[in-house]
């Protein structure tokens, strides 16, 4: 009887060594490193606005609104994009711009997120079969599925104003960021916009020639630190570059 058990154990033993054996040999599903095509690839899927066909795009700074990130332009090749207009009125009118300008309702211009400033673009309306042309000239809508903000005498060309929300393609004409702005005038560079005061206010105390402008952006107040009394751009320009490690998303406005 003994003999008996210790022929079974002697048997298990080496059945078990046989299954191991056929494990180690088995071929293991391991992951492969993404290539250096496949990353660009990614990278580029990353900067390309949804619904966009572009060529030869040069980029500046990123910024992040809500959570995401978007890739400005510096200058690009060729751009069409197909996607949803929207229009903003007397609300926004006289309000600053991305570009450093008051927004004028009157003017035929509009907010894209990442085209460069200045750029002139051409919207086609597909529900009115009307066109426009545009200067982008501040930063928006940032809402998925929104590709462009118009400004109202734009919808009005278009046929828009009432209609809300309108497909359309836009073309861009001419890909060059816009250089020819005065050198000479009354210049300033805001550093930072904050949701608390008392956050702007600590910022601005440290600074010589700091104020606080308050602003209302969608029905929510913020407080916008500029810095005043630059008579040249190059000045603002070089102290907005001083500032930048700490103040990465300042910007120069013109008065």
């Amino acid at each position: 009887m003994n003999r008996f058990i210790f022929k079974t154990i002697i048997l298990s033993i080496a059945l078990l060594v046989c299954v191991f054996a056929y494990a180690d040999d088995e071929p293991q599903q391991t992951q492969q490193p993404k290539t250096d095509s496949e990353t660009t690839v990614a990278i580029a899927d990353a900067r390309t606005p949804a619904g966009a066909e572009m060529l030869g795009a040069v980029y500046d700074r990123p910024y992040t609104v809500r959570g995401i990130t978007y890739y400005r332009m510096k200058s690009v090749e060729s751009f069409k994009q197909k996607g949803l207009a929207s229009w903003y009125g007397k609300d926004d009118h006289g309000k600053m711009t991305s570009s450093g300008e008051k927004y004028n309702m009157f003017d035929k211009t509009a907010a894209h997120k990442q085209l460069p400033l200045g750029s002139l673009v051409r919207v086609d309306c597909e529900e009115t079969g009307k066109s426009v042309i545009v200067r982008i000239n501040d930063r928006g809508p940032h809402v998925p599925g929104r590709i462009i903000d118009l400004s109202y005498a734009a919808a009005s060309e278009l046929g828009l104003v009432g209609k809300g929300l309108t497909k359309v393609s836009i073309t861009l004409l001419n890909g060059e960021e816009e250089t020819n702005e005065p050198e000479f005038g009354n210049f300033s560079v805001q550093l930072a916009s904050f949701s608390i005061r008392q956050n702007a206010e600590e910022v601005a105390g440290g600074i010589p020639n700091a104020i606080i402008e308050p602003a209302i952006i969608n029905g929510n107040e913020f407080f916008r630190v500029r810095v005043i009394g630059f008579t040249t751009r190059e000045d603002a320009v070089a102290f907005k570059d001083g500032k930048l490690q700490t103040y990465p998303n300042a910007l120069i406005i013109s008065e």
